[in-house]
């Protein structure tokens, strides 16, 4: 009887430490480890805050953006931001579209990048370098061109 009383105190006072624990702190490289492989990225800018049928794009490979991208995102997840969103960022690699971020920077109280995991949006800061080039290279971004689907090739 004895030991089962002993067992049973051990794990009252286990439990009793777990709860006063803190919480583990959920970071980018835990949620999105693949991030780091990301090779290349496309950029789409919408033409009006959250409405996403008019938009241009750029496709990218540059390393430094992409690795100061996912330097962003790796960090600490940060608390909901009630901002519109700018645009959308498709992560590549090998090819295949593997995660997308959306990323607002209207103001300087409302910079975010955030994504979407298991049905969960993460939100974390986006630094002065990654909006830096985000809107260096909206201006080199381009409208989609539409293909004309009725014409036929001709054999």
């Amino acid at each position: 009887m004895k030991k089962v009383l002993s067992i049973f105190a051990a794990v009252i006072i286990i439990a009793a430490i777990a709860c006063k624990s803190k919480p583990a702190v959920v970071t980018g490289e835990t949620l999105m480890p693949d991030m780091k492989l990301t090779d290349s990225v496309e950029l789409i800018y919408f033409k009006q805050p959250e409405n996403q049928r008019w938009y241009t794009y750029l496709p990218l490979t540059d390393k430094t953006f992409i690795d100061a991208l996912a330097s962003d995102v790796s960090g600490p997840v940060q608390e909901e931001t009630k901002c519109p969103k700018d645009g959308k960022i498709y992560c590549f690699k090998n090819g295949q579209i593997f995660n997308t971020i959306f990323f607002g920077y209207p103001d300087d109280k409302c910079n975010f990048l955030r994504y979407i995991k298991n049905g969960v949006v993460y939100h974390f800061p986006l630094s002065e370098t990654v909006k830096k080039k985000l809107l260096e290279y909206r201006e080199q971004s381009k409208e989609p061109v539409a293909s004309d689907s009725t014409q036929q090739s001709e054999n």
